[in-house]
């Protein structure tokens, strides 16, 4: 199930969950559901063209996720859960490590100019 492009892997899985918690396929949408056919976690039928070379999809039918799909749709969720989790700490970090950085450059700044003022003799 996974695709080799990163950025076609968020939205592959997007429309892996969409497809899998119950949400009837477009016609965009029928390569994912025939892969999600074939991998098991969805009862259906794609008829693919025998007329072209491309053999594209021209009728999926049946389309139902299996209990194994299910499942899987409850682990896509989850992951993406996690993702959203880390994402907002890894932000909040940032936040927090900038606003420390400003203090101590705060401070050092008045330090330094401290230790100016005396070698200056102000």
């Amino acid at each position: 199930m996974q695709t080799k492009n990163k950025n076609n892997s968020t939205s592959f899985t997007a429309t892996y969950l969409r497809l899998l918690t119950g949400e009837t396929p477009a016609p965009e949408d029928w390569e994912a559901a025939a892969e999600l056919i074939d991998a098991g976690f969805a009862h259906g039928k794609a008829h693919r063209e025998s007329t072209t070379g491309q053999r594209k999809i021209d009728a999926l039918t049946g389309f139902a996720p299996t209990m194994q799909g299910r499942l899987y749709a409850a682990q896509l969720q989850e992951q993406a859960e996690a993702r959203k989790l880390t994402r907002r700490l890894r932000n909040w970090l940032w936040a927090l490590s900038g606003a420390v950085c400003g203090l101590l450059l705060d401070a050092a700044a008045g330090m330094l100019t401290e230790a100016m003022k005396r070698l200056l003799g102000w």
